[in-house]
Formats: C-alpha cells, sequence, structure tokens
C-alpha cells in the first residue's frame, strides 16, 4: 500500500520540520534570532520590526529564492512575517472565520508550494521555504475513513488535553489503541 503522506514524507526527507506549536514570540525569534525582549513580538496585535533583519533576508542575500505559504493570520504580511520572502501567500483571510480556517489543510499548502516550485525561473538554484500549517490543533476530530483505518481511539476527539495529558503520562500508547 502507497503511503499516504507520500509528498509529504518526500519534502521532509530534506527538510528541517519542527514537530511542536512555536508561539509568536519564538516564532519571531527563530525568523530573527533575536530574544522576545529585543524584537518586541510579544502578543497577537505585536509587529515584526522592519529594522529586526530576517532569516529570509538573509537567504535572499545569498542568492536563494524565498517562499513563505502560512495559514494562520496572525503570520499575515501586515504583522512583518513577510520581510525577505520574494513571495509570501497567506492562504486565507486576515480575519477568517473558524470555518474558514478548518478549510484550509496542510495539503493545500504543499500543492501551494509544488505550484511555487514549477514556477520558478531558476529550478536548480538554491531556495528557502517556510511552510505553515494549521494542522493539527487539538482537539482534532479525524474523519471518519481515517478513524477506520487507523483504529479507533478513546474518543473521537484526539488531542484533547486530557487525552494529550494520558500520553505524556505514559499512560496510553503513542497510537492511542492500547494503555500502556
Amino acid at each position: 500500500q502507497a503511503s499516504s503522506s507520500f509528498r509529504a514524507e518526500r519534502l521532509g526527507a530534506s527538510a528541517e520540520t519542527f514537530r511542536r506549536g512555536i508561539p509568536m514570540g519564538q516564532r519571531a525569534r527563530l525568523f530573527t534570532g533575536l530574544t522576545p525582549i529585543a524584537h518586541g513580538v510579544n502578543t497577537r496585535e505585536s509587529l515584526l520590526p522592519p529594522e529586526a533583519l530576517t532569516l529570509p533576508e538573509l537567504f535572499q542575500a545569498a542568492g536563494y529564492d524565498t517562499v513563505g505559504i502560512v495559514t494562520n493570520p496572525n503570520l499575515a504580511e501586515q504583522v512583518g512575517f513577510s520581510q525577505g520572502f520574494g513571495e509570501y501567500q497567506l492562504t486565507l483571510p486576515k480575519y477568517a472565520t473558524a470555518e474558514e480556517l478548518a478549510e484550509v489543510t496542510a495539503e493545500d499548502v504543499i500543492d501551494r508550494f509544488e505550484s511555487w516550485v514549477r514556477s520558478r525561473s531558476s529550478v536548480d538554484g538554491p531556495f528557502f521555504a517556510y511552510l505553515h500549517t494549521g494542522e493539527p490543533h487539538g482537539p482534532y476530530e479525524p474523519p471518519a475513513e481515517l478513524r477506520e483505518l487507523y483504529g479507533k481511539v478513546s474518543s473521537d476527539r484526539v488531542g484533547s488535553k486530557g487525552e494529550l495529558r494520558q500520553l505524556a503520562n505514559g499512560e496510553v500508547s503513542a497510537d492511542a489503541n492500547h494503555v500502556a
């Protein structure tokens, strides 16, 4: 059976990934190397200052193509996170509803990225890509076909704080089908 995440695995084979969520201040730190006190991004209303040198700006200066594709309105161009990107795409409106947020998937981001890769004028040249998906956020309610494929969990809602706490404490196994 072919992997259901083949494209993501192919991309991930040569990419740096972060498996845990990164708060706003730390996301700005990732982009600038500055502490939250120095860069000033500490709330959703904070703006990344234009004078802060960003990682994408350094990549651009070194001759890389740069692209950012994000699903999080908190990373909109208006808050400064687009600094240094040759192309920056927010996949939904800045003031998206919960329904609009739920409609944009990681696959949408990967599709946009693949389209960007195909459209590059210098296919062999280096690039820096920042892909930010909103999945998964807890509680996550998997579709029926995934529940059938990967097994029933203790509830249909995966990722509740209680369930994540049980996993962290070793009370349930990582596949959520067996008590540890």
